[in-house]
């Protein structure tokens, strides 16, 4: 099998992230099944993810030869404080809240389409020479870019902030995020296009100058040398963030679960999962405030808006913050708010 990966592109985009700390390397395998469930299968299959963490640009093309044939590989957008490691000794993913440092911005634009035409693609290239006016005009340096093959990335560099100094660091991306949306809604709805609003600190990256198995298609990374836009720091920490109206503070958590929500849990294969800590796509936070977090924002989508009874869910809920890291009311009134933000 030949080698599916330029080196090339991998050192480029790894010395551009310009991680001080460790960076977190996972690979994926393509027929990985999420949930507890599938833990004898995937134990008797070798299709657990495999983590590691590097601080040098020859940990990161080793761990490329070693797992880029057979595993998606990637890499954190934003450096590790240090190599976390779980209760036996082995590496683990870094959860949200352990990120002390934000320095790189994304937008991913998703095409509607698994495979986009290459006229899709030029036609998508000219709105962006277009719209690199709206950088210019907020003072922002222009951005470097990357191409996955289905996925446009727009990266952005700026000096360290830290999280402890800006602990709404991650809203402020994911509003940045946003105005740029809702200035080109109509153009990304004519391309067919959708900007992907995930901005957590933790987000995992596919290494440009690699491919996923399955697919075969190697990204490219088209950066050069990187250059942090003070600028752009600036602008993040002047930002008006809206903030929630309610009282998320002053909740009430219930001793049983609504009724509603037994049978929600019944009917309901999505929100079944997500109580139960399973079926969140690889690459996005699944540690256990990162599945309370996505149960409480998608029963808000789906019209469940009684925070009281939301509150009840969280503190109920299996393998979540409240029932096994012993979180109180504090945690559960910020994670209600993170999610009326979003």
């Amino acid at each position: 099998m030949p080698d599916k990966y330029l080196l090339e592109d991998v050192a480029k985009s790894y010395k551009w992230l310009g991680h001080k700390g460790f960076t977190e390397l996972n690979a994926f395998h393509p027929e990985y099944k999420p949930g507890r469930d599938n833990f004898e299968w995937n134990k008797e299959h070798k299709t657990f993810p495999c983590i590691a963490y590097a601080n040098n640009e020859r940990d990161v093309i080793n761990f490329v030869k070693r797992y880029s044939q057979m595993y998606m590989v990637c890499y954190s957008i934003n450096p590790r404080s240090s190599a976390f490691k779980n209760q036996r000794g082995y590496p683990r993913a870094a959860h949200e809240e352990e990120i002390e440092i934000s320095q790189n911005l994304l937008l991913d634009f998703d095409f509607h389409s698994n495979n986009p035409l290459d006229e899709q693609v030029n036609d998508f290239k000219v709105f962006l020479r277009k719209a690199y006016q709206y950088f210019k005009d907020l003072g922002i340096s222009l951005p470097t870019e990357a191409f996955t093959g289905r996925r446009y990335h727009l990266l952005f560099a700026y000096p360290a902030i830290k999280v402890d100094y800006c602990p709404d660091i991650a809203d402020r991306l994911r509003a940045f995020c946003d105005q740029f949306r809702q200035a080109h809604r109509e153009e990304l709805e004519r391309l067919e296009v959708k900007l992907d609003p995930t901005q957590d600190l933790r987000r995992m990256l596919k290494i440009y100058g690699t491919a996923k198995p399955e697919i075969g298609i190697v990204s490219r990374f088209y950066g050069g040398e990187r250059v942090e836009d003070e600028t752009l720091r600036a602008y993040l920490l002047k930002m008006n963030i809206e903030r929630p109206t309610s009282q998320a503070h002053l909740l009430t958590a219930g001793k049983e679960l609504p009724l509603w929500f037994h049978k929600l849990i019944a009917q309901d294969e999505k929100i079944r999962a997500l109580w139960n800590g399973e079926g969140k796509p690889d690459g996005l936070d699944q540690s256990k405030s990162g599945y309370d977090f996505s149960l409480v924002k998608t029963l808000m989508r789906k019209g469940y808006k009684n925070l009281d009874d939301l509150a009840t869910i969280l503190s109920h809920r299996p393998l979540g913050g409240v029932t096994h890291e012993g979180k109180g009311v504090d945690y559960i009134a910020r994670t209600i708010a993170k999610a009326l933000l979003r």
